[in-house]
């Protein structure tokens, strides 16, 4: 499937299973709890996902087109639908009447989440271990990998806000809130099940182009 395609405003396509990014995110919190084959087309990674084989990944190509911030096929407005309803989904909401700006390349949007009024619920199905910790693992990767980093941090620091509380601090995994900062704060050619700085397999294109910018950042140069 193309990705870009999924994630376009104009003329949206399907994924493999006929399903649009419109349709999954119309779910409900059961229907995504239960259904195992949605979150690697919704926050794709550049690797293969060894749950399910024919995942779409991140090339080159749309590396580029979502940290481009080209406006006019509202990538970067889907992606942030997409996580505004995963963020209720696991049990927080951004503060009413604040508004996320979509753009591709930001750091901080200074905006903290709070918790739903329905917490207790929503982090009954992640706060212990089970499959949900990898799928926090994947969004926050992915939310940097496709230009947010700023959605990365705001997810991020709701799920740490949990696990440092005292009300759910000894349920929650010191393990897997590692991977979740290794997702957060690594290279992101580095998966976290490598090592920091290790360029994963089949990630050169990703390390060239991270650090020419860094150079370019380094030299005042945008060439």
């Amino acid at each position: 499937m193309d990705l870009l395609g999924f994630y376009r405003m104009d003329n949206p396509q399907a994924d493999a299973r006929g399903r649009t990014l419109n349709t999954i995110l119309s779910w409900s919190d059961v229907k995504l709890e239960i259904c195992h084959d949605y979150i690697q087309v919704v926050f794709p990674l550049p690797e293969s996902s060894q749950f399910a084989w024919n995942a779409p990944i991140v090339d080159k190509r749309v590396y580029e087109a979502f940290n481009s911030n080209n406006k006019q096929i509202g990538l970067q407005s889907n992606l942030q639908r997409a996580f505004l309803r995963i963020l209720k989904f696991y049990g927080f909401e951004v503060p009413k009447g604040v508004q996320i700006q979509p753009s591709a390349g930001r750091e901080d949007a200074g905006i903290a989440a709070e918790w739903s009024d329905n917490h207790d619920e929503r982090f009954a199905n992640w706060v212990r271990p089970g499959h949900n910790h990898l799928r926090i693992t994947r969004i926050i990767r992915s939310l940097r990998i496709l230009g947010r980093q700023d959605l990365a941090k705001i997810l991020f620091e709701a799920i740490e806000s949990v696990w440092s509380s005292p009300q759910y601090q000894h349920q929650c995994s010191g393990e897997s809130m590692q991977w979740w900062s290794r997702a957060y704060s690594w290279p992101l050619y580095s998966p976290p099940q490598g090592e920091e700085g290790e360029v994963g397999p089949g990630l050169k294109w990703l390390k060239r182009i991270l650090d020419t910018q860094s150079l370019q950042q380094a030299t005042g140069s945008t060439t």
